[in-house]
C-alpha cells in the first residue's frame, strides 16, 4: 500500500489549517481594535505634549490651564444634566412599558373570560 512506516522525512505535512471560526474572527477584531486604541492615545498624548511645550515656551501655561479647568467644569456639568434627563426618559418609558404590560394581562384574563361565557351561551342555546 502506499504507507512509509520507516520514518521517511519526505512525508507531507498538511498545510496549517486557518480558523474560521466565530471566536476566532471576534479574538483577532478586538486585538486590531486595541493595538488601533494605542495608536490612536500615543498620537493624542504626543499632541498634547506639543501643545502644552508650546503653550509653555509662549508663556500662556498658566492661563491656559486655568480656563480649561472652567471650561472643564462647565462642560460636566453640562454632561451630568443631560444624563440625568436621559435617566428621567428611560424611567418614564419603563413605567409606560409596565403599564402596557399590565393592560394587556388584563385584556387577556378579560378575553379568556368572554370566551367561556359565548362558550356557555353557545351550548345553552345549540
Amino acid at each position: 500500500m502506499g504507507m512509509c512506516l520507516s520514518g521517511d522525512s519526505r512525508e507531507e505535512t498538511p498545510p496549517p489549517q486557518e480558523e474560521t471560526g466565530f471566536k476566532s474572527n471576534y479574538v483577532k477584531a478586538r486585538v486590531k481594535e486595541r493595538s488601533e486604541a494605542r495608536e490612536r492615545e500615543a498620537l493624542l498624548r504626543q499632541r498634547q505634549e506639543q501643545t502644552q511645550s508650546q503653550n509653555m515656551a509662549s508663556g500662556q501655561g498658566s492661563q491656559h490651564s486655568g480656563g480649561s479647568i472652567a471650561r472643564l467644569q462647565t462642560h460636566t456639568s453640562g454632561l451630568a444634566s443631560d444624563m440625568a434627563r436621559a435617566r428621567e426618559g428611560l424611567d418614564e418609558r419603563g413605567q409606560r412599558l409596565t403599564h402596557v404590560e399590565d393592560v394587556t394581562v388584563r385584556m387577556g384574563s378579560e378575553s379568556r373570560n368572554l370566551h367561556k361565557t359565548t362558550g356557555k351561551l353557545k351550548s345553552k342555546y345549540n
